[in-house]
């Protein structure tokens, strides 16, 4: 097989969401003005819960989340061949989502604050990169940005360049999605050693 058609299909799911989530912002604007305003949204489902990750509240606002997978991908491009850390991240996302409207995502009146965007299911991807290769020194050095920028914005609020985006941050979807992170590795760990029992 030749090495550019092997190199894309090792790095395929990153044109594939980087296109789901154009044709998102692209095809979505309503729903996401529907979504963003907090007012009328009760009862999300669990795809509803699932999707908010993968709508943007703009271009600016996909293009600062695209631009964060990027350098994930330049710290560790291992970490992002073939389709299983999309799925984790995803999947952590989710979690991250699940526990800020569990956690304090619902208004007095019964309404719903949602977060849109890739930026929780990102935290959780740095954490999981950062543990594949704790052992390298980039490993260690993403480590303990995140672990800086996760403590940062639960003392301080969102980082100062978020304003660019136009849209309140909702930090706590951060660290709630590193936590999904986390159990995931726990269970998945578990998981392998079950599976590989030793004598």
């Amino acid at each position: 097989m030749r090495p550019h058609i092997e190199l894309f299909r090792s790095y395929a799911a990153l044109p594939v969401l980087a296109g789901l989530l154009l044709t998102l912002q692209l095809a979505g604007g309503e729903l996401i003005d529907a979504w963003s305003s907090n007012a009328v949204l009760r009862d999300p489902s669990w795809v509803e819960l699932f999707f908010w990750q993968l709508m943007h509240t703009g271009f600016l606002h996909l293009g600062l989340n695209l631009a964060g997978l990027g350098l994930l991908l330049v710290i560790h491009p291992n970490g992002l061949r073939g389709w299983w850390w999309a799925a984790r991240m995803l999947a952590c996302g989710w979690v991250g989502n699940l526990l800020f409207l569990l956690i304090n995502g619902l208004s007095a009146d019964g309404s719903v604050h949602i977060a849109l965007g890739l930026s929780g299911a990102l935290h959780a991807l740095a954490w999981m990169l950062a543990m594949d290769c704790l052992r390298q020194p980039h490993g260690k050095a993403l480590l303990g940005l995140l672990l800086i920028k996760l403590a940062y914005e639960q003392v301080w609020g969102a980082m100062p360049f978020s304003s660019l985006v136009g849209i309140t941050v909702l930090v706590d979807v951060h660290l709630y999605a590193v936590i999904g992170a986390v159990w995931l590795g726990v269970f998945l760990r578990v998981l392998r050693r079950d599976n590989h029992p030793t004598a």
